[in-house]
């Protein structure tokens, strides 16, 4: 993959949010450390009340504890499936509640899955990689990324720009750049920024080089080529 279309993903992907309801402290605490470690953003809530206050929908999975304000947790997690905004994000269940009746019960309520404590943390890591893994799979392929500007589309999917209804024929490298700009508009970027991007570890690329490549790309963008700027002393970008 092309670095600028890395950059366009690393600025449009959010990181995997996870709340966690569960009234043991140290296992809260242990979880936590070890969920951000692998990269979540994760919340702590202590009891049911507290995580009824929470921007619910917009977690990527849920760790509720059972037993946590006696039996609360399973009234939580019946709201989060009997809820719209909420019925789709994955759940597992965290509880000492071993019985067999308990895990159908759990699973028949709709959880994902169902840890029983005390469990290592690596089974717990394990477990949640595998529960968003099938999760995604089981999603609907998300759509296109598309950078817009009134009527200028950028598909960085399929490489296409169109200026309303006409598809404009660019290189790679001109994709490339008017991807970049767009992508950070209002902003320059100095001839080593763009090489850096454009061209990492190639032979040694010129200002001429850049100053062609936008020199082609204004002919090609009609209204739009006013919108590329070159500032001495403070370089190349979009500027609306």
């Amino acid at each position: 993959m092309h670095p600028i279309m890395k950059h366009i993903e690393s600025t449009s992907e959010q990181p995997c949010r996870i709340l966690i309801a569960d009234d043991e402290p140290l296992v809260c605490e242990l979880m936590q450390f070890n969920l951000e470690k692998e990269g979540f953003e994760v919340d702590v809530f202590r009891n049911v009340d507290e995580a009824y206050q929470a921007d619910l929908p917009n977690y990527n999975l849920f760790i509720i504890d059972v037993m946590m304000n006696d039996m609360m947790g399973m009234n939580f997690a019946h709201l989060l499936k009997q809820t719209k905004s909420t019925t789709s994000i994955p759940l597992i269940f965290c509880t000492a509640c071993d019985g067999e009746n308990d895990i159908i019960n759990g699973l028949n309520s709709g959880a994902d899955d169902y840890i029983l404590k005390p469990f290592s943390m690596k089974e717990m890591i394990a477990r949640v990689n595998a529960v968003l893994r099938r999760h995604r799979m089981s999603t609907p392929t998300p759509p296109a990324k598309v950078l817009t500007c009134r009527d200028m589309r950028i598909n960085i999917d399929e490489m296409t720009v169109y200026i309303g209804d006409k598809l404009i024929d660019l290189t790679n490298n001109e994709f490339y750049l008017l991807t970049l700009f767009v992508n950070n508009r209002n902003r320059l970027f100095s001839h080593n920024e763009i090489i850096d991007t454009i061209w990492p570890g190639e032979m040694p690329v010129s200002r001429r080089t850049i100053d062609i490549n936008i020199a082609r790309l204004r002919k090609k963008l009609g209204s739009y080529a006013e919108q590329l700027v070159d500032r001495p002393g403070f370089g190349y970008g979009y500027v609306e």
